[in-house]
């Protein structure tokens, strides 16, 4: 499973990509049958920082992504516009 974004100056439903990348995460943990906490544990990446990722909250690294696609066994995909 991939998680896609477009980089460039495109907004979703009014949506800033660090939004649009916490949406599809929090999409892909439910369809992966995984609760919050059950992601953290997974990843290794606090459960109250996933919770901020998947609402927008929070500038997520490439380093903490990369812990939480990996658990989810997805990847990211950049395209450009």
């Amino acid at each position: 499973m991939s998680l896609f974004l477009r980089v460039g100056n495109n907004k979703i439903r009014g949506m800033n990509n660090r939004e649009e990348i916490g949406l599809k995460v929090a999409e892909i943990r439910k369809i992966r049958g995984l609760t919050v906490r059950g992601l953290a544990e997974k990843s290794g990446v606090n459960h109250a920082n996933i919770y901020r990722i998947e609402h927008g909250k929070y500038n997520v690294s490439i380093d903490i992504l990369s812990k939480v696609l990996t658990a989810l066994d997805a990847k990211l995909n950049i395209q450009t516009l």
